[in-house]
């Protein structure tokens, strides 16, 4: 199968900060066999496009090409051949400083899966984002009522999938870790396992349809 993933800093693998706000921070990334979508690779061709700080719908104030919106054409355009692409978005889109509401995201979300719909006739499968952890310097700041708004798109991410027939995988129980807002170590099993359970059940589905048909 060929797989397209899209997403934010939890997609590219970033670690946990505290520090990771100030001017002169400089992410690290976890080895590529800890990231989730390295469970993969064993029997898929994968192709990943993770960006810290990309919403799904908001510009960053300093750092360009963070709005998949207005981004996603250029990016999809050499994996419109894809069978699944898979998005990983919305914990940017949290942000207190976007005044974004859990409704407002996932119109937004809506609206960016029609976008790709008209490129490609891909299976979509949709990540909700892990719950963000409050209590911390970088959530305490940046990420007001997020935990709660996390829990809204949880619902509202797996009703836009049942409505639009697309794979949903709940990734809103994945730990985060010190800075309540990227993965932990075993906040990526716990993705990769939902994702894998998620596609195990799309080749089910498929296999059964194929035998039906004979």
């Amino acid at each position: 199968m060929k797989i397209f993933i899209y997403g934010d800093s939890n997609t590219w693998g970033q670690m946990p900060n505290v520090n990771g706000y100030n001017s002169n921070a400089i992410p690290l990334r976890y080895p590529q066999r800890f990231i989730w979508w390295n469970k993969l690779l064993e029997d898929n061709q994968v192709f990943v496009n993770g960006l810290c700080g990309r919403a799904i719908n908001n510009q960053h104030p300093t750092l360009e090409g963070r709005n998949a919106t207005q981004t996603i054409l250029k990016d999809i355009q050499q994996y419109t051949d894809a069978d699944l692409i898979i998005l990983q978005l919305g914990t940017n889109d949290c942000k207190s400083a976007y005044n974004n509401s859990a409704e407002k995201i996932t119109q937004n979300l809506d609206n960016l899966t029609n976008i790709i719909e008209s490129q490609t006739n891909a299976q979509i499968m949709i990540l909700s984002p892990a719950q963000i952890k409050m209590g911390n310097v970088v959530t305490d700041k940046y990420y007001i009522g997020a935990d709660k708004k996390c829990e809204e798109l949880d619902v509202l991410f797996e009703k836009l999938a049942d409505k639009k027939d697309y794979l949903f995988a709940s990734c809103l129980k994945a730990k985060v870790d010190d800075d309540g807002e990227h993965l932990a170590g075993c906040g990526h099993k716990f993705v990769a396992k939902q994702v894998l359970n998620a596609i195990d059940s799309l080749q089910n589905e498929q296999q059964n349809d194929l035998c039906l048909k004979r």
